[in-house]
């Protein structure tokens, strides 16, 4: 695999005179913050019996369930190494073909009617946004995917020492069926409190959620690639607590920096034009139900679902976040574990004073504080000032209006 971190690559290296059993382990070694980092250096690590993480196979369940985004929202996030390249194109092709043909049949259907463009933008614009998403996230040029992501944590793993189990896949399956069942419900619900029949709008109403369900699906992907790295970062911390092996402990944050530098490439961009679809959709349709509520034209159940609507969509646009303010969380209470350990030492042991200052000294210089493309914010300060932002534009909309 092309681009791979150096941190990794240093942990597959796989000497010969070690996998024989023959003769002394061949040194090899890095310099990292100015310390040397050699084979012997990693205690029990036995390098010649750690997994190539790169060609590690992934499990059915991560090829299926991506497989199957891959399916919905044509994103290829890198988990069917086997599949040629024109055929994952094909199926990103059909996948935007059926949508956009979908999205065609609908909007003819409303031609010539006098609301078309109140009832035809939502859709419109969901659909606009999820080709956008596929679009900036296969021109990302970086070639390091959430297959190479997962594959990479395995490997990481093996530093530790210890037993790995995140039960990512299980989180994974309840996140994506919960969110599924909270959509069709909320859509259910609504259905319901209305007082009229079945009649085009909910042909509307089905591509309105079908977009959504994309959007969600790629913010759930991006989700558990941010938990999959904040549980590295927290087993770490909880190791260090213990009298972790510093230099071991000091390669592994680098290995994950890396691998957290390395999938924002791909993923920044997307989420970016999904804040802002989403913060367009969430106000328009807050502008709509306020206009619904003063001309009552329909009860107060079917308001209440509107907003529920609204609050899931924020809920999943945050999730993310969310998840990067608790990576820096941990990696804050990694600096205050590792100068405890500094200020026990005391200077008693001056090489081991000397690797928890460098180990300090990198944490402190290659910080966990994420920005999406240098600009945004992934932390909770973020929901605050989106939420100002629709409340502004908000007040704005309803004075133009006339709506007071």
């Amino acid at each position: 695999m092309a681009h791979r971190t150096n941190s990794i690559n240093l942990f597959r290296s796989r000497p010969p005179d070690i996998r024989a059993g023959v003769g002394e382990p061949r040194i090899f070694s890095k310099f990292i913050c100015g310390t040397m980092f050699t084979q012997k250096s990693l205690v029990n690590f036995d390098l010649g019996k750690t997994p190539r993480g790169g060609d590690q196979e992934h499990s059915k369940f991560f090829k299926i369930y991506f497989l199957a985004v891959h399916s919905v929202t044509a994103l290829d996030f890198g988990f069917d190494r086997n599949a040629k390249k024109l055929t994952k194109i094909l199926i990103s092709m059909f996948s935007i073909s059926v949508r956009m043909g979908l999205a065609a049949v609908s909007f003819m259907s409303l031609w010539g009617r006098p609301n078309a463009l109140a009832l035809g933008w939502a859709p419109g614009t969901l659909l606009c946004e999820n080709i956008l998403v596929a679009v900036t996230y296969s021109a990302s040029r970086s070639t390091f995917k959430c297959g190479d992501l997962f594959a990479d944590l395995s490997t990481i793993d093996e530093l530790f020492g210890s037993a790995c189990d995140y039960r990512i896949e299980s989180k994974m399956l309840l996140f994506t069926a919960t969110m599924t069942v909270l959509r069709v419900v909320i859509y259910s619900t609504s259905r319901l409190v209305r007082a009229d029949g079945f009649d085009f709008v909910d042909v509307l109403e089905v591509l309105n959620n079908l977009e959504t369900m994309c959007m969600y699906l790629f913010l759930t992907v991006y989700f558990f690639v941010l938990f999959s790295i904040y549980c590295r970062f927290k087993k770490l911390r909880e190791l260090m607590k213990n009298d972790f092996e510093i230099r071991r402990a000091n390669l592994i944050y680098i290995a994950l920096k890396d691998c957290t530098d390395k999938i924002k490439q791909s993923l920044d961009v997307p989420f970016l034009v999904v804040l802002v679809f989403t913060v367009l959709v969430v106000m328009v349709d807050v502008f709509i139900t306020l206009e619904m509520i003063i001309s009552n034209k329909y009860n107060m159940a079917v308001y209440v679902v509107r907003y529920l609507e609204i609050t899931l969509d924020f809920l999943m646009l945050f999730a993310p976040v969310l998840l990067a303010d608790m990576m820096a969380v941990q990696v804050d209470g990694l600096k205050i574990t590792l100068h405890d350990r500094l200020c026990l030492n005391n200077g008693v042991d001056m090489k081991r004073y000397s690797s928890l200052a460098e180990f300090i000294g990198y944490v402190e210089a290659r910080g966990c504080r994420l920005r999406a493309c240098r600009v945004v914010p992934l932390d909770l300060t973020l929901p605050v000032t989106v939420f100002n932002v629709c409340v502004t534009y908000l007040i704005v909309m309803i004075q133009f209006a006339d709506l007071y």
